[in-house]
């Protein structure tokens, strides 16, 4: 199990990558695109983890929400945290060429990356921890809220430092099938020929003679 987290799970997805707005052409190559997948699982691994859960409970956040639609309502780390697991939302991932200096841009929908860099030139941490930034400011949190950051660093500390990510997983629906699937059956053995008697036919030649 994940160093103490169970069955905890995380369903917020990033379901699919979009073009460029300003054109058809693909933003992503194949290759970037499955390094950001494996990164975005490799981002949940890490966020089941109890080192994520204990870090954020014990961070320090302002007593209420800064802004959106909860503003003024009570929040601290433990408040967050119940709001990260409960999350159901999907987003898109896409490349950004106008971000100046910053990494990366959340809009609600989803996260645009500065195409400065790609995947393949990024480090896995730190972008496992941009990822989890910018689906914090997906989430309604504003910087001042300090969310954002502390879900960051939360799971860059704990990636880097508590080697959080570095345990192994089970499909338990695979599990259980295997255990509720009857085994099949043997083969039927292949029934012996029985013998049949053997005929013989014996073909008899008689020769007559006639004499004058």
């Amino acid at each position: 199990h994940p160093r103490g987290g169970g069955s905890r799970n995380m369903r917020f997805f990033f379901t699919r990558f979009t073009n460029n707005v300003q054109c058809e052409e693909q933003m992503m190559s194949d290759t970037d695109q499955n390094i950001a997948w494996e990164w975005s699982m490799l981002l949940h691994k890490v966020l089941v983890t109890d080192c994520v859960k204990k870090y954020i409970e014990n961070d320090t956040y302002p007593s209420e929400k800064f802004s959106g639609p909860f503003e003024g309502e009570p929040l601290s780390g433990a408040i967050f945290w119940r709001h990260v697991e409960a999350d159901r939302r999907a987003a898109y991932i896409r490349m950004h060429g106008n971000l100046g200096s910053a990494s990366a841009m959340a809009n609600g929908k989803g996260i645009a990356f500065n195409n400065a860099r790609q995947f393949s030139e990024r480090r896995v941490f730190s972008t496992i921890g941009l990822l989890a930034h910018e689906h914090a400011h997906n989430m309604g949190y504003h910087h001042k809220d300090h969310s954002p950051w502390g879900i960051q660093h939360a799971v860059e500390t704990c990636a880097t430092k508590g080697k959080a990510h570095m345990y192994r997983t089970y499909d338990l629906a695979e599990a259980a099938l295997k255990e509720f699937t009857p085994a099949p059956s043997p083969p039927s053995p292949t029934p012996a020929l029985t013998p049949q008697p053997t005929t013989t036919t014996t073909t008899t030649t008689t020769t007559t003679t006639t004499t004058t």
